[in-house]
């Protein structure tokens, strides 16, 4: 802003009175308001349109930024957070299929006495029979 002190002011007011005289003094002022008005508006709208530019500057950085967010692989993000160097992944597939080998193996094993064939039940008649009072065990 512009910074002036009262004796600045008031010499202004002195020279404006001498040059223009009292009798167009108040157009003069008039004139000089209404300039003073125009000058105002057109800054506040250059304003208004520099915050409009860097809003939408700010709105594509924004956007920008959702955009690289969503299209991130958060898996593979926490995966190198987590295993940098894939050690861990190797030796938890390791574990994995070597407990897969373990448990196909033991199913290989169990298998054939799966097949075996079981001796016939007794028959439900007899064995739902109840036992007779005084008949030998």
């Amino acid at each position: 802003m512009i910074d002036f002190s009262w004796s600045e002011i008031a010499v202004v007011i002195l020279v404006a009175v001498m040059v223009l005289g009292p009798k167009e003094l108040p157009k003069a002022m008039s004139t000089m308001a209404q300039f003073m008005r125009k000058a105002r508006k057109m800054a506040g709208e250059f304003q208004g349109h520099l915050n409009e530019i860097v809003r939408e500057s700010e709105l594509d950085e924004v956007k920008n930024a959702v955009t690289r967010v969503t299209s991130t692989n958060v898996g593979s993000e926490v995966e190198k957070l987590i295993d940098p160097s894939g050690e861990f992944k190797r030796e938890l597939d390791e574990t994995i299929s070597t407990a897969r080998n373990e448990i196909e193996s033991a199913a290989r094993i169990d298998s054939p006495a799966v097949n075996t064939p079981t001796p016939p039940a007794a028959s439900p008649a007899v064995s739902a029979l109840p036992p007779q009072v005084g008949a030998p065990v």
